[in-house]
């Protein structure tokens, strides 16, 4: 009952910052991005290594390690609203970038998880870095 909780006052935190995000358009956050990927779910914590590839189009191509390896990759669209939000088929949150860092918050009922992730951006292609 207590990760439950947990998991519904991390979304409701990070959905609170949707109020106050600066307007961010899918021209300005395409490019490549690189860093870690925390996940909270009714089982536990889990950490990740993370590239995401954001698209003006509003696709988003991720890419997910553990220890160097791929665990998982996905591709998804996202709406973004004028304050920052975003939604996907799946669930939502809010992304926040300032000059090349990157913050994602997002829940997604589905699964009862919790996903928040920070990467920097990167000029390399997603095929150079790993």
């Amino acid at each position: 009952m207590k990760v439950i909780r947990l998991h519904i006052a991390i979304a409701i935190f990070a959905l609170s910052f949707a109020l106050d995000a600066p307007a961010l358009t899918l021209k300005e956050l395409a490019g490549t991005y690189i860093g870690h990927r925390t996940e909270y779910t009714p089982v536990g914590v889990r950490r990740f290594e993370e590239i995401d590839v954001f698209k003006p189009d509003g696709t988003l191509l991720s890419f997910v390690y553990v220890n160097g390896v791929l665990v998982f990759s996905s591709w998804e669209f996202l709406e973004m609203k004028e304050d920052g939000s975003f939604s996907t088929g799946l669930g939502g949150g809010v992304i926040t970038l300032c000059g090349k860092h990157l913050e994602i918050t997002g829940y997604f009922p589905t699964y009862g998880t919790t996903v928040h992730i920070k990467e920097r951006r990167t000029d390399k292609p997603a095929n150079w870095l790993r």
